[in-house]
């Protein structure tokens, strides 16, 4: 299958993904993209882009929902691929319909795969950050704008914890961010 060019923005791309992905079908050896980048932006990125710009739209359900248990699938056939893509990529990418848990299909998505991970911490600490902190996603958008504007790492930290003082955000620590290994919390020497 050649999901390259496939339209994502079609619910059957997402039923196609899980399918394939049960049958093991997923991952194509014969072609030059790695097995991470197949999983990281065919199903990854694309979901994230689809909960995106339709988790909050009651028009397409459907399509949110199939989005989802195709991330699902991939978490259960290729948690290292997903993690690894998302570990990676994060900050550089900001994942704001996946990372986004006040949209009920997400968190249930990260409530799941809180119970189900176990032999991956990072994943796991990432999924109680999300589910914890309902402005997560925010900060992690924070942190890509702040660094687009050419601030360091320890001076998008400070910035961050002070936007969310003033904004009286649940938490106002970016201490998760220096958890999952995002930013830095000191002066780079």
């Amino acid at each position: 299958m050649d999901w390259n060019t496939r339209n994502y923005w079609d619910e059957s791309y997402f039923k196609d993904v899980t399918h394939s992905l049960e049958s093991g079908s997923f991952i194509n050896h014969e072609i030059n993209y790695n097995p991470l980048f197949q999983v990281g932006v065919w199903i990854v990125e694309r979901v994230d882009l689809v909960v995106n710009e339709f988790g909050f739209d009651e028009g397409e359900p459907s399509l949110v929902k199939s989005a989802i248990a195709a991330l699902k699938s991939a978490f259960t056939t290729h948690p290292e691929f997903v993690a690894q893509h998302i570990q990676y990529s994060i900050g550089t990418l900001t994942y704001p319909g996946i990372l986004n848990a006040n949209q009920s299909d997400v968190r249930d998505f990260w409530l799941w795969l809180n119970k189900v991970v176990s032999d991956d911490p990072w994943i796991k600490r990432l999924a109680i950050h999300v589910l914890s902190d309902d402005d997560f996603y925010v900060k992690v958008e924070e942190v890509q704008l702040y660094s687009e504007r050419g601030l360091d790492d320890y001076e998008i930290f400070k910035k961050i914890e002070q936007d969310s003082r003033s904004l009286n955000r649940t938490i106002v620590s970016a201490e998760s961010l220096v958890e999952l290994g995002i930013v830095l919390n000191q002066p780079i020497a």
